[in-house]
C-alpha cells in the first residue's frame, strides 16, 4: 500500500523530498524503491511533443 500511495502522490507532483520524509527514510533514494514509472504522464508528454513536432 505504501507504493500506491507514493506513486500516486508523485504522479500529483509531490517533491521526492516530502515523500521521503514522509516515510521517514533517511536517506532520499530510498524513496526511488517505491515509485513506480510514471507510464501515463511519459505517454502525456510524448504525445504534446509529436503534436507540436508534427504542427510545425
Amino acid at each position: 500500500m505504501r507504493k500506491v500511495v507514493v506513486s500516486a502522490m508523485a504522479e500529483q507532483g509531490v517533491n521526492a523530498t516530502y515523500l521521503s520524509g514522509a516515510l521517514s527514510h533517511s536517506d532520499l533514494n530510498t524513496i526511488k524503491k517505491y515509485l513506480s514509472i510514471p507510464y501515463k504522464k511519459g505517454s502525456e508528454v510524448a504525445n504534446e511533443t509529436i503534436q507540436l513536432l508534427t504542427e510545425s
